[in-house]
């Protein structure tokens, strides 16, 4: 009893074989054969005996719906068996999914079935075709996977388009995410536009890329390409211009000019024009020095400002807002900030000296001190004969009566920096009392509040709590072997100008026009 029972469930097991195809690939394992029996006798599978075997194949594996793409495939497939057949779209049996085509198969005959993309969903699809043995009453059926993909494909270039300063070899990147892939990509680099028949792939302009191409030293190359995807969807034609330049560039002129004498002291800026277009992005400094009669000694400019007014024109203002009076100056740019489009830098350096400053006439005629509306820590003096506005403390000193804080005392060097950051303590644009122009005064100027005839030589309600010892100014020495050691200071103690060695330490008072 219990071999003829063993007999009956294994040749029930072999009649329940499913018709699905497997991937040979891939051989059955107990566990498979175990669950698939299991599924006959429960009755989970739509066919537990052999039915017909169809095989086919789609002209396109990618449609899209988009126009001048692959907008269909058509599906040639044939039976073994003759029967009523049904071509479904994403079903996953003969009976779901949605009926695309039916009809009666020829044994053996091609049938076809065209797969427009505006019926499929975005994504893989499959396409099941059934058909069923009248005689037997048994129904196989075989799948085909199809993708619509409407997304275009986009292009690059590795490197970008743009200056480089050595030999590049250029590859021309197609990416595409919509599924099917990139299939070609066709470039020109004249002034033909490269062109892809979507449906066919066939080039019509320009010629297939496969390659990096190489762009020479100090050459330009300039690329246009489009690709294609599987689905038949070509990109934008997009375009990039590869130079590579390995000159070091040239500036053609500055001003002041390369040791050029009686400079004037205002405005206090330096402007480069350079032989070609610069990156203006690169990131600027500077350094400055003023000769003090043996060697160079270096001036702060803490806030030199750059602008690039064009590619090829820079001018630089300098902190100090007028260049010191009667003076050797050497400015140096490394060639880290002075660079060309391809990344080529030069370095610049230039000395010129600067004239005696302007006469000034009146004085002592005075408005404040005056708290601004606004900022009202900032405290002026206003000189209405000369036009001059004067910080009413000395640098160190605060308050309405200039009675809190101590005097900042600095070498000549950084008395010359030393208003500097009035012009931005607000702010960008927004200096001191709302002025962008302070600066340490010259000899003349500071020298025209002396007044009186006891220390301190000065107008004490204007400026209260001044400063006696020495003040310094923006003027060299005018005697002493080398003057330009020396430096002129105002003595309000005496009422006099004296001059010093820029290396001693002495008082700042800011002034603005």
């Amino acid at each position: 009893m219990r071999a003829r029972l063993l007999i009956f469930l294994v040749g029930f097991g072999m009649l329940c074989k499913p018709i699905e195809v497997h991937n040979p690939a891939i051989p059955f394992s107990d566990a498979w054969w175990e669950t698939t029996f299991v599924r006959c006798i429960l009755g989970e599978l739509d066919v537990c005996l052999p039915g017909p075997a169809i095989s086919g194949s789609l002209t396109a594996k990618f449609v899209s719906n988009n126009s001048g793409a692959v907008n269909s495939s058509d599906l040639t497939w044939r039976s073994d068996t003759a029967g009523p057949y049904d071509v479904r779209i994403d079903s996953s049996s003969c009976t779901s999914g949605t009926s695309l085509t039916t009809g009666t198969a020829v044994a053996n005959s091609d049938n076809l079935a065209s797969i427009n993309a505006s019926l499929l969903p975005f994504g893989t699809s499959y396409i099941r075709v059934c058909v069923t043995d009248p005689v037997e009453d048994l129904t196989g059926s075989g799948i085909f996977q199809i993708v619509r993909d409407d997304t275009y494909p986009t292009t690059s270039t590795n490197p970008a388009g743009g200056a480089y300063n050595s030999s590049k070899n250029v590859s021309i990147i197609c990416s595409d995410i919509g599924g099917a892939g990139c299939d070609k990509i066709s470039y020109v680099t004249d002034t033909s536009t490269p062109d892809i028949d979507g449906p066919t792939g066939t080039i019509n302009v320009g010629t297939q890329y496969s390659t990096p191409i190489n762009v020479a030293a100090n050459s330009t190359t300039s690329f246009k390409y489009v690709a294609r995807d599987k689905a038949g969807n070509v990109s934008l034609v997009d375009s990039a211009d590869i130079t590579v330049d390995t000159v070091t560039p040239t500036i053609s002129a500055t001003s002041p000019s390369n040791s050029a004498t009686g400079v004037a002291l205002s405005p206090g800026s330096i402007s480069l024009n350079f032989a070609e277009p610069m990156d203006t992005s690169a990131t600027m400094s500077m350094t400055t020095e003023i000769y003090n009669g043996t060697s160079w000694v270096t001036i702060p400019n803490s806030n030199s400002f750059f602008d690039w007014q064009d590619s090829q024109t820079l001018v630089i203002t300098i902190s100090w807002t007028y260049f010191p009076e009667n003076s050797q100056i050497r400015w140096t740019i490394p060639s880290s900030s002075l660079k060309d489009l391809a990344g080529n830098g030069v370095s610049q350096q230039a000395t010129f000296t600067t004239a005696a400053g302007a006469t000034v006439t009146g004085g002592q005629v005075y408005s404040g001190p005056t708290a601004h509306g606004t900022y009202t820590g900032d405290i002026t003096t206003t000189d209405t004969s000369t036009g001059l506005v004067w910080k009413t403390c000395w640098e160190g000193r605060t308050g309405p009566g200039c009675a809190s804080g101590s005097t900042t005392n600095s070498t000549w060097a950084n008395a010359l920096d030393g208003c500097a950051y009035l012009n931005y303590i607000h702010g960008p644009g927004i200096g001191y009392a709302d002025r962008e122009n302070w600066r340490l005064p010259r000899a003349e100027e500071l020298y025209s509040l002396v007044e009186g005839g006891a220390d301190p030589f000065i107008n004490t309600t204007a400026f209260p709590n001044p400063v006696s010892p020495a003040t310094w100014t923006a003027s060299r020495g005018i005697t002493g072997s080398p003057a330009d050691q020396y430096a002129r200071t105002v003595v309000f103690m005496y009422g006099i100008v004296n001059q010093f060695d820029k290396s001693l330490g002495y008082a700042i008072h800011c002034v603005s026009d």
